[in-house]
């Protein structure tokens, strides 16, 4: 099976995703023609991600979240810089629509990049296209609604939809859900288990005395490094995307900062004694089929990651916090027991081979 991968760039989650269904489908005897990964214009995407693939990496300008003071999501400088830019994002359908053209996939595999959705809205390219994300079990009954405006809400929705649109989607979930396995054809949504990586999978995970921090938008280091100047006695690994920073930043003999490293972050992941995270899926579900005490933070005015983050300790896997306050960490467990959620998360390949299967060659 000849598959396409179209990935969204901003954030880690949906890049590992991405790795992750790679080794599956190449396990599987499947053929990668392309990978289109959609960018937020002037960030790069991080070396781990496109070096991870037997076939280049075609970098879009696509829309992205807009951050006040680099750390809280500003809804209305998103919506307006994505009105702004639409001629540039019109020529990223173009060149996405071209590399099908060229590339000639049985099956496209959207890992929540917007391009593709809008695509299938505007001049669907006639190969099917089976989405996975977190964000689509958001949409269902028991997802409640976001704390935010019933604006913010609306577009949640909206947007979710628009990424899914036409297509088949895995709504990647933190635990079983209710819908069945084999939907009907006019529903085509299944709940999934999250796509973890092998080195994920096969770690062996120890205890030492640090704490991993990721946080999605480096505005949050400010606020790791104060407060860590009064609580020095802690031992903080902070993974963050800032460009322009060094690779390692060891600010004393107890904070590093690390620009993204795949192998580099699950190394101490899998050696921590506890995580802190901005409220994404994947980091939550790499640390908790670890074993690993999880604290979750959203960033501010993100209303997807307020939701994550009641799902996620809703599911027992972690601690759900409003505001960065590292002192938070008090409230942690010494000890979860996710031996439930690595049974889950174990099925995840299984059910996408049969799912690649099942949109290549419907019935």
């Amino acid at each position: 099976m000849r598959i396409l991968f179209t990935v969204q760039g901003q954030g880690r989650g949906h890049l590992t995703q991405a790795l992750a269904a790679w080794e599956i489908l190449q396990e599987g005897g499947h053929e990668l023609v392309g990978v289109a990964a959609g960018n937020h214009p002037g960030r790069e995407l991080p070396a781990f991600f496109t070096r991870a693939f037997p076939v280049p990496v075609h970098v879009l300008p696509s829309p992205g979240f807009i951050f006040r003071a680099d750390r809280g999501v500003d809804l209305l400088a998103t919506l307006w810089h994505a009105a702004r830019h639409a001629r540039t994002w019109a020529e990223s359908l173009g060149r996405l629509s071209r590399l099908i053209q060229q590339t000639r996939p049985d099956v496209i595999l959207n890992f929540f990049e917007p391009l593709t959705g809008v695509l299938q809205l505007v001049r669907a390219p006639g190969v099917p296209v089976l989405a996975a994300a977190h964000q689509f079990a958001l949409l269902g009954p028991k997802a409640g609604a976001p704390a935010g405006s019933p604006v913010a809400a609306w577009w949640l929705r909206t947007f979710i939809r628009l990424v899914g649109c036409r297509s088949w989607r895995l709504a990647l979930s933190f635990r079983p859900g209710s819908a069945s396995p084999r939907p009907p054809r006019r529903d085509r949504l299944v709940v999934a288990p999250p796509l973890l990586r092998r080195r994920v999978l096969e770690l062996e995970p120890t205890v030492s005395d640090h704490v991993l921090v990721y946080v999605a938008s480096h505005g949050y280091g400010a606020l790791v490094r104060a407060w860590h100047a009064s609580h020095d006695d802690v031992r903080l690994h902070c993974f963050y995307d800032h460009p322009g920073a060094p690779r390692v930043e060891r600010v004393g003999p107890h904070l590093t900062f690390h620009q993204l490293d795949a192998d580099e972050f699950l190394r101490l992941m899998a050696g921590g004694r506890a995580v802190v995270c901005t409220a994404g899926f994947e980091s939550v579900c790499e640390a908790a089929f670890l074993g690993k005490p999880v604290l979750m933070i959203p960033l501010e005015g993100h209303d997807e990651q307020r939701l994550n983050a009641q799902d996620a300790e809703g599911a027992g896997l972690a601690v759900a916090h409003d505001d960065f306050d590292l002192d938070a960490l008090d409230r942690l467990p010494d000890r979860v027991d996710t031996q439930w959620f690595r049974s889950w998360c174990l099925g995840a390949g299984a059910l996408l081979l049969d799912m690649v299967e099942r949109v290549a060659r419907p019935a």
